[in-house]
């Protein structure tokens, strides 16, 4: 409902698309290298994305989030100025984010990793930055990404639907240019 809501009512532009369509770019790519190395509860995951931060698939999630939102654009008129709904609707999903769910996220994961994993665990945790990746790798890249790993992680649909609501907006925008 959100996605066709999204696509529906937004007023996307070439504008709000070159700024925020190579964000949706950079996290649908971020997810596909993430879910192609990504073995749940069986290893302690360093290599690809995880050698740059902890949690590659929400790196790529704020990325999708605020790409979609800058792309999507929607002015509403309030007393008689615009306001930037799609800015709001930003400021809101960060906020979810970094107040709700990623301190949740962290306190039940990391200490699930910790367990299992422990002192390799809190030598990764302490080099590699939780969300926002480094600029130089961390360790050995040891482990390729599998095109198996992707697909046992179910991530193609996302991808696929993602993609295809940044081409809508991109569509919209390009026919209301020619319009």
């Amino acid at each position: 409902a959100t996605v066709i809501a999204l696509v529906t009512f937004s007023e996307p532009n070439l504008i709000s698309c070159a700024v925020g369509l190579p964000f949706v770019a950079v996290g649908l790519w971020w997810r596909v290298w993430s879910a192609g190395h990504l073995v749940k509860n069986v290893q302690l995951i360093v290599s690809g994305p995880y050698r740059y931060v902890q949690n590659p698939l929400y790196f790529g999630r704020l990325c999708l989030l605020t790409g979609l939102c800058l792309a999507a654009r929607l002015m509403v008129d309030g007393d008689g100025q615009q306001l930037p709904v799609h800015l709001f609707a930003l400021a809101a999903g960060w906020l979810l984010f970094f107040v709700y769910y990623l301190p949740r996220k962290k306190r039940v994961e990391g200490h699930r990793l910790a367990t299992i994993h422990g002192q390799a665990y809190d030598a990764w945790a302490a080099a590699v930055p939780l969300i926002f990746p480094r600029f130089t790798p961390w360790g050995e890249d040891t482990t390729p990404w599998s095109a198996a790993r992707f697909a046992d992680m179910r991530e193609l649909p996302f991808v696929v639907t993602i993609a295809a609501v940044g081409v809508a907006l991109l569509v919209r925008a390009i026919l209301t240019a020619a319009g």
